[in-house]
């Protein structure tokens, strides 16, 4: 009787699996059809005349906003144990999820370092596109993930930390890709390596945003005594001298760079006096008073 039980339940567990492999696999599927679809009139003539410009890329963004959909509909519903993940609940939690989230979060990482984030028929706006709205996603699920594997302490602890920290990288690499797309849309450059690299407004904006966050992350490691981020904070400091000296000085003279150099210079001083290095280790007892 118990053998028939479990031999059934095992049944079903194992049709459940191949039924959202089915149903994960139908992402390409749906890229496909969207493609066609959003492609419009096979003559250019008639396309013309229709005035049909959709961006072809959208073909990407509605199939993966469904499947992003579908992976917080299998997280709420594992955490309360309701269907479709019962009984297969902690698989849900500790396998497909994360598995998914992998997925989409490359899925991101490659969209985001080849597509300008203009996508017509819409006009670009910084933040509020397909391509940063399905990036500020991911990273929401990325954090959902890693705070449902902390509670149940299926990850070790340091493994966990590791996770965090690229999290906060990512997070903060795409900032950056924010501002290299707008400059590119905004400033009228071409959203390439090798345009981007040899603009002076680029150049100045990085170095200033990359001061001003390192100023930041080491005021916060100063109030907080934690030695490994003010010098990861000081790191970046050095990165942003080193790069006005062999880059930025490189592209010639322009008020862009005396801009940068001035502002880089203001915030150094401001380093002494808001961020200095942190006197004791974080986590040792303060000196006992006399």
């Amino acid at each position: 009787m118990d053998g028939g039980r479990r031999s059934a339940q095992c049944r079903a567990a194992a049709c459940r699996r191949c039924a959202h492999g089915v149903a994960a696999g139908a992402w390409a599927a749906g890229a496909i059809v969207i493609d066609r679809w959003l492609a419009g009139p096979a003559d250019p003539l008639l396309a013309a005349q229709a005035d049909w410009a959709v961006d072809a890329a959208w073909s990407n963004y509605l199939p993966s906003w469904v499947m992003m959909l579908a992976l917080v509909f299998l997280l709420r519903s594992s955490q309360a144990g309701r269907w479709p993940s019962a009984p297969l609940a902690e698989w849900y939690r500790a396998v497909l999820i994360p598995c998914g989230t992998v997925l989409m979060a490359m899925l991101v990482m490659v969209w985001n370092l080849g597509h300008d984030g203009a996508m017509a028929p819409l006009p670009y706006l910084p933040l509020l596109n397909p391509l940063d709205l399905t990036t500020g996603f991911v990273l929401m699920l990325w954090a959902s993930a890693l705070r449902q594997l902390a509670s149940e302490a299926a990850l070790h602890n340091a493994l966990l930390h590791r996770l965090k920290i690229g999290a906060a990288i990512a997070a903060y690499t795409w900032f950056n890709l924010i501002l290299l797309r707008s400059a590119a849309h905004y400033v009228g450059i071409d959203y390439r390596f090798g345009a981007l690299a040899a603009s002076q407004f680029v150049q100045a904006m990085l170095s200033q945003v990359w001061s001003a966050s390192a100023l930041l992350l080491m005021r916060f490691s100063a109030s907080r005594v934690m030695r490994r981020s003010w010098w990861s904070g000081a790191f970046v400091l050095g990165t942003v001298v080193l790069k006005q000296f062999l880059i930025d000085l490189a592209n010639g003279g322009s008020i862009a760079r005396v801009v940068s150099f001035v502002g880089v210079g203001v915030l150094l001083l401001l380093v002494g006096y808001f961020a200095p290095y942190p006197k004791t280790a974080h986590g040792a007892p303060p000196p006992a008073s006399a």
